[in-house]
């Protein structure tokens, strides 16, 4: 004897279940999207440190001056150097000015007097 299922009493009621679960999803989905944080990964929030090389100035190095190891000269353009300048490599090692090579691209910061106050070296490994 073959199995015989129960179908809805009309048509419009199988239409309507099919509505029902048809919304529902689109519900739940629209409600899982809605309280899921939509920060991005470019965001930056407040309480983090934005990546310091995106403020820097990047160059290559074409002199160094002679104003007492205090002045050196990048793509042409020559900057002041503060005193108290920190100089490292980009793996955060000291390096003196006595390191810097003609030619090496290097990342730096500028103070409000125009000064380089933080010098990156880029050395290639």
């Amino acid at each position: 004897m073959p199995m015989t299922y129960r179908t809805a009493e009309s048509p419009e009621a199988g239409i309507k279940s099919c509505r029902y679960a048809y919304w529902g999803v689109v519900l739940t989905l629209w409600g899982t999207m809605a309280l899921t944080p939509m920060a991005g990964p470019l965001a930056v929030h407040a309480d983090q440190e934005q990546d310091p090389l995106v403020t820097y100035k990047r160059g290559y190095v074409t002199a160094k001056l002679a104003e007492g190891g205090r002045a050196i000269q990048i793509d042409g353009v020559t900057y002041g150097m503060q005193p108290d300048i920190v100089i490292t490599d980009q793996a955060e090692r000291p390096v003196t000015v006595l390191d810097i090579a003609s030619g090496v691209k290097v990342f730096f910061h500028l103070d409000s007097a125009g000064k380089i106050d933080r010098l990156l070296i880029w050395i290639p490994s």
